[in-house]
């Protein structure tokens, strides 16, 4: 069996650059804590790595969460499954499944690709329906 030893001591590392609180523990930060109190991006870490950073939220302390992501000037790496999000916020994405990278390319050209993403257990955003919509 392998070791996560490895991976655990990488996650630390980047969990250490970009937490809010001193110590590493399981816990999720609360959304005041990252849109309000301390954000990570105060830390001037190189690389900001946020993991599903709009779950659990209310639509309003989403759109301060993305407001806040927007107006950052970081190389940051999204897991996000909030595909909208992702086509408001992220120039790139990549398309992770069974642990292996089945696309690379600009979001916007990647997001309309209802095929790709519905082969990978993932829904066109609304956010790609409503600009093919518009025209």
């Amino acid at each position: 069996m392998a070791s996560n030893s490895g991976v655990s001591s990488v996650r630390a590392s980047f969990v250490s650059s970009v937490m809010l609180k001193s110590e590493i523990t399981e816990e999720r930060p609360a959304a005041s804590e990252i849109t309000e109190e301390r954000p990570a991006a105060s830390m001037s870490p190189k690389i900001l790595v946020l993991d599903e950073p709009t779950s659990n939220l209310d639509p309003r302390a989403r759109k301060r969460l993305e407001a806040l992501i927007l107006g950052l000037d970081h190389t940051m790496i999204i897991a996000t499954h909030n595909l909208d999000f992702a086509w408001r916020s992220c120039d790139r994405s990549v398309i992770l499944s069974g642990g292996k990278i089945v696309a690379d390319a600009p979001t916007r050209e990647l997001l309309v690709d209802r095929e790709l993403l519905e082969a990978h257990g993932l829904e066109l955003p609304l956010s790609a329906e409503l600009e093919r919509l518009r025209g």
